[in-house]
């Protein structure tokens, strides 16, 4: 699937996809529903959340090369921008 496929399916520009892929951007809770229907796996699996005895499970041997990446760099941005909320919520207490 090309950016621009995708980008069809959620309903966002080619451009919003890139943002996502280069992790100036991220989508919204509604767009990160979207996605899990688009490559048939839940929020959880998308984000990398789905843990079992401490290690995190994803199958993503259905994706494309491109899709892979994107859906990494997703992760890795959602997994940083958790960290800097944790922070701040102690900051906060």
């Amino acid at each position: 699937m090309t950016q621009k496929e995708l980008a069809d399916r959620l309903g966002v520009t080619g451009s919003a996809i890139s943002s996502y892929e280069n992790n100036t951007r991220l989508p919204s809770f509604e767009i990160l529903i979207k996605m899990s229907r688009v490559f048939h796996m839940s929020t959880d699996e998308l984000l990398g959340c789905a843990e079992t005895d401490g290690s995190v499970l994803m199958d993503i041997s259905g994706l494309t090369d491109e899709q892979r990446k994107t859906v990494l760099q997703m992760v890795e941005a959602y997994c940083r921008f958790n960290e800097i909320s944790r922070v701040l919520s102690k900051d906060d207490r």
